[in-house]
């Protein structure tokens, strides 16, 4: 929270904000919402003009919380809960005590896996119990107590006004559900039926905005029951900067790759669980060419991330532009549904250069535009590019290295995608190969060379794994 609650810049603001309720989330899935906001940063710009820019300034009254939420694009809407989330909800609550009287107090916990469903459940038969789902239970949605906030989260207006802002949004900004909300959170956790001694606890997403469930493994990993994190997508392993994979390998007992590994001994190396039995994908030998966007940062990070994004899109504009013809009508840029609530108008952009460019919004099934190309593209490293290595679809990657670094343990992986020119590092290169290849891909896909550096990267970033349920078993209960 800290990191996004930072990043207002000393610039003065002659109107600040007065809002109807203090702007505090109610968890951590609705701070992902609030933080995306224009309010949510101008409410800190209004705190630093307030109270240290010793400037005059006029207040202005804004909507609740909830309110503004509900008025935002349909992506933040997921922070209020719909009505087909309630109804979810109150199917899984009436269905998990009926399910939960065939569980025992030592089952293992294992939700939002990343698992394929069935292989979740011949999972839990292996382990010996009854195969049970998981669900989900909505954070408790309470009003900040803002004398209780003073009274618990109390501090001296000593140090500098870095330290004394920090204090201040830590009073401001931590979620009800962690302090007022706190004593039925925990209620909540341990009265959903989950066993209460469990042989273990896996997930590979809980852990990120399922309240109830850190509630509770919290309480439990203090007891000494093992904690098991599964990687959850791209990025681990690779990325210089993957700050939550640090987070996760510090708070868990084992972390299980989809492939790789490093020095710290709770990394276990496993196989990309999601993606466990995919088929293979044929390509369509007169489909289209699919360029997939990445999303733009949202002032999370400790750097520009407008800056970046500018940046970005440039390559992507050089590589369009740089296409064949005929190519360059068959192409489709699929962008990031998150394009609709960060505001960088990435849609505008591309229709500005190119306004007889095929768009898609990205709210769609990514699968059906797969179905109907030819080769895919991808600009950044993400799941995508590592499930069509999976399954052998034919895809190209590129972007800047010196903006988005790689690890050096991962360098040689890299480098021999780029030796079997799959991966290049300028938007240039990658439009000659696509321009190149066009005509003619299932020769260039099926090389020698590229086959050998597609298995090497894949064993070690996009592992497959012949017996999986086996195989995860054996990583769980750390049996050889």
């Amino acid at each position: 929270y800290t990191l996004s609650l930072h990043d207002a810049l000393p610039i003065c603001f002659p109107v600040t904000i007065s809002p109807g309720e203090e702007f505090v989330p109610a968890g951590f899935l609705e701070f992902s919402a609030l933080y995306r906001t224009e309010i949510w940063n101008q409410k800190i710009f209004s705190i630093i003009v307030e109270n240290y820019a010793n400037l005059p300034f006029e207040k202005v009254s804004v909507p609740s919380r909830l309110n503004y939420l509900k008025n935002q694009p349909n992506n933040l809407k997921y922070a209020v809960t719909s009505m087909p989330r309630k109804l979810i909800s109150v199917m899984s609550r009436s269905i998990a005590p009926i399910l939960n009287k065939f569980s025992h107090d030592t089952d293992a916990l294992l939700i939002s896996t990343y698992l394929p469903r069935w292989v979740e459940l011949f999972l839990q038969v292996k382990l010996k119990q009854f195969p049970i789902f998981r669900f989900y239970e909505p954070v408790i949605n309470l009003a900040p107590d803002l004398k209780l906030r003073k009274k618990v989260l109390k501090h001296k207006s000593r140090g500098s006004n870095w330290q004394s802002f920090l204090k201040t949004m830590i009073q401001k900004g931590i979620p009800t559900c962690y302090l007022e909300g706190y004593k039925e959170l925990k209620s909540k956790a341990f009265s959903a039926g989950w066993p209460t001694n469990p042989k273990f606890i896996f997930t590979s997403n809980s852990f990120d905005s399922h309240e109830p469930f850190k509630a509770y493994t919290a309480e439990l990993v203090e007891k000494g029951i093992p904690y098991i994190i599964g990687q959850h997508g791209a990025n681990y392993g690779t990325s210089f900067y993957k700050f939550s994979e640090r987070h996760e390998i510090k708070t868990s007992d084992r972390f299980l790759t989809w492939g790789w590994k490093n020095h710290e001994k709770q990394v276990h190396p496993a196989f990309a669980f999601p993606f466990i039995f995919c088929k293979k994908n044929i390509a369509k030998k007169t489909g289209n060419l699919l360029l997939v966007q990445k999303q733009g940062g949202h002032r999370t990070s400790p750097w520009d991330e407008f800056h970046l994004l500018k940046k970005y899109l440039e390559d992507q504009f050089l590589f369009t532009k740089k296409l064949k013809k005929k190519i360059f009508r068959q192409t489709i840029v699929r962008l990031s549904s998150s394009n609709l609530f960060n505001d960088w108008s990435e849609e505008t952009h591309w229709r500005n250069r190119f306004p007889e460019l095929k768009i898609d919004q990205g709210f769609q099934d990514i699968n059906k535009l797969v179905k109907k190309s030819r080769l895919m593209v991808f600009s950044f490293i993400s799941t995508g590019f590592l499930e069509a290595l999976y399954r052998d679809t034919p895809v190209i990657l590129f972007f800047n290295l010196k903006d988005y670094p790689l690890r050096p343990e991962s360098r040689p992986f890299f480098k021999s995608l780029q030796e079997a020119e799959i991966f290049f590092t300028s938007p240039f290169q990658a439009a000659k190969k696509v321009n190149e290849v066009w005509e003619k891909i299932e020769t260039w896909w099926n090389k020698t060379n590229t086959k050998v550096a597609k298995e090497k990267f894949k064993k070690q970033y996009v592992n497959k794994n012949e017996k999986p349920i086996t195989e995860i078993k054996k990583l769980l209960l750390l049996e050889k």
